[in-house]
């Protein structure tokens, strides 16, 4: 899925291409969204570990969650 995005800006080559900035912003963006609603009901759509353990850090998870979602 992350291959999109990357696909997008190396078919960019340029400011004369086909592509476009417009178009590598919106492929690295969809992607996000469809991974947030793909796995969003299993780790409450936590896509960087960083957020994950500043929320248990935070106490807004408990450690069990925290080993659940890793």
């Amino acid at each position: 899925m992350f291959f999109l995005g990357t696909g997008a800006a190396v078919l960019d080559g340029g400011a004369d291409s086909v592509v476009g900035y417009a178009s590598i912003v919106l492929a690295f963006g969809l992607t996000i969204v469809a991974s947030a609603y793909s796995i969003g009901t299993v780790s409450g759509a936590h896509l960087n570990p960083a957020v994950s353990i500043a929320m248990y850090l935070n106490k807004r998870i408990d450690s069990k969650e925290l080993v659940l979602i890793f």
